[in-house]
């Protein structure tokens, strides 16, 4: 697809989506507020901000970051603090579990989600445990994949070898090799 059919097709998109969802008069512009994560999934929403096509389709938007879904599912139940948002699908399953209306358009998320071992790090599975040897950001789709992949490995663990974190914190403590392994998603 060439550079000018990509851009029409994003503006067509997000015009008949914003007009569509919510019903855009051409006399006055509706505010919404759009959560996103610092993740691949969240750049439509950020290039229709910066090129204006929101305010083509009569839309004030202000968009809000988050480091994960966790904290951004908090900040909606406790605050209504967005209108929309866009994350992973664990997070949005317990936002939904509290009461947020979710509705579910999923992507596969393996190309971006993976289990990274620090510089020291020669082997998987472990072959031995011990205390936050593993780090993820608490309940997300990074916590599914590293709970599932030492299910897969036959890893007996506990809720002690895991350490939680967000994303940047996870990376740090990667560098310094306060944990051997971490649960981390692009652009981490």
């Amino acid at each position: 697809m060439n550079g000018s059919m990509t851009t029409f097709s994003f503006r067509a998109l997000f015009a008949t989506l914003a007009a569509s969802t919510f019903c855009v008069s051409t006399v006055q512009s509706q505010s919404v507020s759009i959560s996103l994560q610092p993740a691949y999934h969240g750049i439509p929403i950020y290039a229709a901000q910066e090129f204006g096509w929101f305010e083509e389709a009569g839309l004030n938007v202000t968009i809000s970051f988050y480091s994960s879904g966790a904290p951004q599912i908090a900040a909606a139940v406790e605050n209504s603090t967005w209108d929309m948002g866009i994350l992973g699908s664990v997070p949005a399953v317990l936002g939904g579990e509290q009461g947020i209306v979710t509705v579910g358009v999923n992507n596969d998320e393996s190309a971006v989600t993976e289990i990274v071992g620090a510089r020291r790090v020669t082997e998987w599975p472990p072959s031995e445990l011990s205390e936050g040897i593993f780090g993820a950001t608490a309940s997300s789709t990074g916590e599914l994949l590293l709970l599932e992949c030492l299910l897969a490995a036959g890893i007996n663990f506990t809720a002690d070898n895991i350490q939680y974190g967000s994303q940047a914190e996870l990376v740090t403590l990667l560098e310094d090799e306060e944990i051997s392994y971490a649960s981390l998603w692009s652009p981490n």
